[in-house]
This record gives structure tokens, C-alpha cells and sequence, in this order.
């Protein structure tokens, strides 16, 4: 009788980890949720957040933690312009200030369900106290119960038959440090907060260079092609092979 039992418990045990399995697993090729890394010199710091999708979504919901002190770093704002949900007109940020998280969330009300593709999902705006220069902070996924409902990092689908899943997560850091001007790879020329190289760098420098227009403001950004020298025609001849003619990437900051 005590073997049947144990059988039964087995069993039972089996079938609540296929349940569990099957709540889990992505439908079709995994999707991604990516949080970005980047490196801030200031008091602010602006994280973008990307996913992909290989079948239309009827919601996602994207739950985040950091490993710091809530009292030293602030998610100021959520903004979704360029963004694939930018569309959407229920998109909404809970904050669980006990866990150091939040949670990004959208769905179609009478929109269009969210197309496969990938892209943009939002742009986190932090700000934090001078306490945490020279500090990594890590973005990673996380999981909440709050009045017995959970948060997470699911994807849901229009079909019935299948329940929400869990998309893979890849981590993203912030790193703060006051004493670095130069954050990635070299050619933010004219010190674009989102750290974009594009020709308003190459129009920059060509004032710079010969319309005496202002020095830039990181000489390690303008020093395109890393030989030392900052901002001269060098540099310029770099910008344009890469933004032209597809040649090789600014290399990275010292």
C-alpha cells in the first residue's frame, strides 16, 4: 500500500512539472528580452530595453531588479517613444520599491496585436546619488509576489489554448563613473546624451575643423581613429568611411 503511494506521489509530482514546463515554454523559437549596457558619467543614466518576437503577442510584461540601495538610485521615468509599443495606448510601470524593482508592462486594447520582429521596448531614465560613483549596477530579471499576484518576465499570446511564457532574459548593466567622458566606443563627437554616432558627429567636426567651431567636449570621443590625436582631419576621414562607405567602427574608449 505504501509503495502505491509513493507511485501516486511520483505521478502527481510529474504531471505538476509538465504543467509548470508547458506554462514556461515559448511556443515557438525563444524570444528575447535585452537589457542594454551602458556607461554614465553624470547623475543620470538612460537604459534601453529591446525584445524580440517570433509570433504576435497579445501583452508582455517585463519585471527588473537592481542590486542597489533604492534609496541611492531612482527609475525616474519609462519612455516609450520609438519604441515597437509606442502604438499602444496601455502600457503602465508598477514600481516594487521593497524589491529594488519595477515592472514594464503592454498590451493592445483595441490596437493591432504587437507584430514579430524586434526592436525597441522602452528607454529607462535612472537617476542616482554621488554615493554610487564607480559602481556597477546590475539589471537583471526577477520575479514578485504582491498580494498574490505575480510579476515576472512573460509574453502572451491571443491563442487560448496556451498559457503566458517566460521569454530568455539577458542581463544589462549601468556603470557610474564621474571621471570617464568617453562611454563605448569612440565618435560621439558632439556628446549625444544617447551616445549616438551619426553625420551630426561628421557636421561637428567639419565646423571644428575649419570653421573654428567649439572644441568637443570628451577629446577621447573626437579622437576617431585612436591615434592620439584628437578631432583633426584624420578623425574626420574615419567618420566618413564609417558612415559612408560602412568602414570600421570608432574604436573603444581608453
Amino acid at each position: 500500500m505504501r509503495s502505491r503511494y509513493k507511485l501516486l506521489a511520483v505521478i502527481v509530482s510529474l504531471l505538476v512539472l509538465a504543467a509548470l514546463s508547458a506554462r514556461a515554454q515559448d511556443p515557438n523559437a525563444p524570444d528575447t528580452v535585452f537589457v542594454d549596457s551602458i556607461h554614465t558619467n553624470t547623475s543620470t543614466g538612460i537604459v534601453p530595453v529591446f525584445f524580440s518576437n517570433d509570433e504576435l503577442l497579445a501583452g508582455l510584461e517585463v519585471t527588473i531588479k537592481h542590486n542597489q540601495n533604492p534609496s541611492l538610485i531612482t527609475l525616474d521615468s519609462v519612455s516609450f517613444v520609438g519604441s515597437r509599443v509606442e502604438y499602444l495606448v496601455s502600457r503602465f510601470l508598477t514600481n516594487h520599491p521593497a524589491e529594488s524593482a519595477f515592472t514594464i508592462s503592454a498590451f493592445p486594447f483595441s490596437e493591432p496585436l504587437i507584430p514579430v520582429g524586434s526592436g525597441l521596448l522602452c528607454r529607462m531614465h535612472f537617476s542616482f546619488s554621488g554615493a554610487l560613483d564607480s559602481t556597477l549596477i546590475v539589471l537583471d530579471s526577477a520575479t514578485i509576489t504582491n498580494l498574490d499576484v505575480e510579476w515576472s518576465v512573460t509574453f502572451s499570446t491571443d491563442d487560448t489554448a496556451l498559457d503566458p511564457f517566460h521569454p530568455r532574459f539577458q542581463r544589462g548593466y549601468l556603470y557610474i563613473n564621474s571621471s570617464i567622458c568617453c562611454i563605448g566606443n569612440r565618435g560621439n563627437v558632439n556628446s549625444d546624451p544617447q551616445d549616438v554616432v551619426n553625420t551630426l558627429d561628421l557636421v561637428y567636426l567639419v565646423n571644428r575643423i575649419f570653421r573654428f567651431g567649439p572644441v568637443p567636449a570628451c577629446p577621447e570621443e573626437a579622437d576617431v581613429n585612436s591615434d592620439g590625436n584628437s578631432g583633426n582631419i584624420l578623425d574626420l576621414t574615419f567618420l566618413v568611411n564609417r558612415i559612408f562607405r560602412f568602414g570600421p567602427s570608432p574604436g573603444p574608449c581608453p
